[in-house]
């Protein structure tokens, strides 16, 4: 049996990789949350499919983060680094749509793998900071996240290195990667993406996310964050090995 050509077990492995998206996105304030979705969907369903279903969810759930996140969010930061990712999606977009179809699946797993090795490794920027550096920050993640749905850990490993307390970090973050899927959702829409059956997804996986959104919000502050990404990013790089050698 297949739910949208996708068979069964398909669709319950993207529903469940949604969730632990979904708190992914509720515990950081984006960071990671499309890393973990985007290899197991554009495995069953393409890129050009999971980049518009990423955007969409992600934007959806702007609001559910509720206002006073974004009341602590550091705006000198999160400004340059969302003008510098509105600015470079549309080039990530153009990738997305001139590379052949398997070459992005790959693409995203591999992507995947390197951005979540990255962030287990616990390396942080340690160099010089300021407009300039958001704007190259901003501008990585913007063009990643136009190409193969995932440019939350550019902007992850910028902010994090930062002297704010975490729930300023937090706050930036979500700032910042609740405004650029807007921008990406139009190139998309401009290209086509969205076909029916990228809404059906959206109607489907919505619940999933919502529900993991919120639950990460409540565990942040709670748990360990440190061991909570490690198991995260750890069963997202297995998927994503799986999908790379496919």
């Amino acid at each position: 049996m297949t739910v949208l050509d996708i068979p069964l077990y398909g669709v319950a492995a993207i529903v469940a990789f949604t969730l632990l998206g979904g708190i992914m996105r509720g515990f950081t304030g984006g960071a990671g949350a499309t890393i973990v979705i985007m290899p197991i969907l554009s495995a069953f369903v393409g890129a050009r499919e999971a980049v518009p279903v990423g955007a969409l969810l992600m934007l959806m759930t702007a609001v559910q983060l509720g206002r006073g996140v974004y009341r602590d969010a550091n705006m000198k930061e999160a400004v340059p680094l969302t003008v510098a990712a509105i600015l470079a999606v549309p080039f990530g977009a153009w990738i997305l749509f001139t590379v052949d179809e398997t070459t992005m699946r790959r693409a995203v797993a591999g992507f995947a793998i390197l951005l979540a090795a990255v962030l287990l490794s616990g390396w942080r920027h340690t160099g010089p900071r300021g407009p300039a550096m958001a704007v190259v920050a901003g501008g990585l993640g913007g063009l990643i996240g136009g190409a193969v749905g995932m440019g939350g850990p550019p902007v992850f490993l910028y902010v994090m290195s930062g002297p704010a307390p975490a729930r300023v970090h937090r706050a930036t973050i979500a700032a910042a990667s609740s405004i650029t899927p807007i921008v990406a959702i139009t190139e998309l829409a401009i290209a086509g993406a969205f076909v029916p059956r990228v809404f059906w997804l959206v109607l489907i996986l919505a619940p999933s996310f919502f529900l993991g959104t919120w639950a990460g919000a409540k565990l942040f502050g709670r748990v360990d964050e440190v061991l909570f990404r490690r198991m995260s990013l750890g069963a997202m790089i297995a998927v994503s090995l799986m999908v790379l050698v496919l």
